[in-house]
């Protein structure tokens, strides 16, 4: 190999590189053959990864997962519980019940709450609700017992201790299942010359239920309560407060009693501390087996005939089974 320089024109020169041949074996360059380019599979594929990753990306990002809606608060239902006794149902129907005993106020699969009604002086024989006793699963065995204030024993107890010696006070089982407030609302209210004493309890129950009681401790009328629960329907319900069905029709005293019984609650059932009240143990006909419109035409009638607001119930079942309502 040598270099030599060329004429290319006017004043210029350009610098040439020649090669000679020396034969073969000879010299310091060969002849490598040149492939032409072919297909370069690892630079093709990676755009078919790009594709591939991409929407992974993309999918990862808009597949958060959402909060759940709002669970909706339950449909809540009203029953009331008051004087002699009367109760407007779940599903607003007006019944009356007048005898003595151990109730089934609620009867579900998961509440079970029961009803003591009994007479008062001033009732003629006619029962208002003197205590009531809630327990079932939803409160894992645990029995809560409210008493008028003439009953003896504990105002308000849990298992059997007292748990509102006095007032006002609030108090919470250890379990975290009860609540109780003392409205400080209550107190003696004076009617006339004569006061009325009337404590005010709110509970608070699982499930969402909750129970206002109006305790009243009157001077010679004595002791009674009014309640009031408020809950969302239960499996299998039924009882006084009527099955929840959202029809008044089958709440009628006379139905229900058929279904629940007509003696009240079975005795190997009761959640008192105390025994079963036996009910018409002379097998006399029950007022609270007259049908309501007829019971309450007796109710008018025998009014008028004794002259006093709470006619007796000797009055009420011969009125109701005689035919004598006019």
């Amino acid at each position: 190999m040598g270099s030599m320089m060329a004429y290319v024109g006017v004043g210029e020169y350009v610098q040439e590189t020649t090669y000679r041949f020396v034969g073969y074996g000879a010299g310091t360059h060969s002849v490598v053959p040149v492939m032409s380019p072919g297909i370069n599979w690892c630079i093709c594929l990676v755009p078919l990864l790009l594709l591939l990753i991409v929407p992974i990306f993309v999918f990862s990002s808009s597949s958060t997962p959402t909060p759940p809606p709002p669970t909706p608060p339950p449909h809540l239902g009203t029953c009331l519980v008051y004087g002699d006794p009367h109760v407007f149902t779940f599903d607003g129907s007006h019944e009356d019940y007048y005898t003595p005993g151990e109730y089934w106020i609620i009867r579900s699969t998961t509440v079970k709450m029961q009803g003591s009604y009994g007479a008062l002086p001033m009732t003629n024989g006619l029962a208002v609700l003197k205590a009531f006793v809630v327990g079932g699963p939803f409160l894992h065995g645990h029995k809560l017992l409210v008493q008028s204030l003439d009953k003896g024993g504990g105002f308000v107890t849990y298992d059997g201790r007292p748990v509102l010696p006095g007032f006002p006070m609030s108090w919470r089982s250890p379990d975290g299942l009860v609540s109780i407030r003392y409205d400080a609302n209550g107190g003696t209210i004076q009617y006339g010359r004569e006061g009325k004493q009337m404590h005010v309890l709110h509970i608070s129950l699982p499930n969402h239920m909750h129970i206002q009681v109006n305790q009243w401790n009157e001077p010679k009328e004595g002791a009674y309560m009014n309640i009031k629960i408020t809950m969302p329907p239960q499996p299998q319900q039924d009882g006084h407060c009527g099955n929840f069905n959202g029809n008044p029709v089958d709440d009628n005293r006379v139905q229900v009693r058929a279904r629940v019984g007509r003696t009240g609650v079975a005795a190997e059932l009761i959640m008192f501390p105390w025994p079963k009240t036996p009910v018409n143990p002379g097998n006399r006909p029950d007022m609270n087996d007259c049908p309501q419109g007829t019971m309450d035409k007796a109710r008018i009638q025998c009014r008028k005939r004794e002259n006093n607001f709470f006619p007796s119930s000797s009055c009420m079942v011969d009125v109701c089974f005689s035919g004598e309502v006019l």
